[in-house]
């Protein structure tokens, strides 16, 4: 039985976590960073997790989604016979993918905003380049004709 006391505790530090390959290291690439526990053995919303990691990453890292699958579909399926709600991962990956097509489209408008600023910019400011260029180019002439 859970500990009726962690339910209103919120994120505890509860684990020290060091990568096996030393990239957390001082002054490596993974020094400092902030990491994440899962319990896949015995908390059935890390199971709603990981289910949602592996659908968020198929798209850049499908070996990595399909081991975790691989490795925790049994977990999944037991967790569903006891009636626990593996919808949540569903819902999660849902509103993942959502998130990143929204996170798409505003870089697509934002994009879309600086081009048509700059055509302004380049339609407004034409004259004064061509003008400036009217001008070298007549510099130019005069000097020719001085030789």
């Amino acid at each position: 039985m859970p500990d009726e006391s962690l339910k209103t505790k919120g994120l505890l530090h509860r684990y020290d976590i060091h990568r096996t390959d030393g990239r957390d290291r001082p002054g490596a690439k993974h020094d400092g960073c902030d990491l994440f526990v899962l319990d896949l053995t015995h908390d059935p919303f890390a199971i709603a997790a990981i289910t949602a990691y592996a659908d968020a990453c198929m798209a850049e890292y499908p070996v990595l989604a399909q081991h975790l699958r691989d490795r925790y579909g049994l977990l999944m399926k037991i967790y569903e016979e006891r009636g626990v709600a593996v919808e949540m991962a569903a819902r999660g990956a849902q509103k993942a993918m959502q998130l990143e097509h929204e996170l798409k489209a505003m870089k697509d408008r934002r994009k879309q905003r600086q081009e048509t600023a700059l055509a302004r910019f380049d339609q407004k400011n034409k004259p004064d380049r061509d003008a400036a260029r009217h001008k070298r180019f007549l510099k130019s002439a005069r000097a020719g004709k001085k030789r």
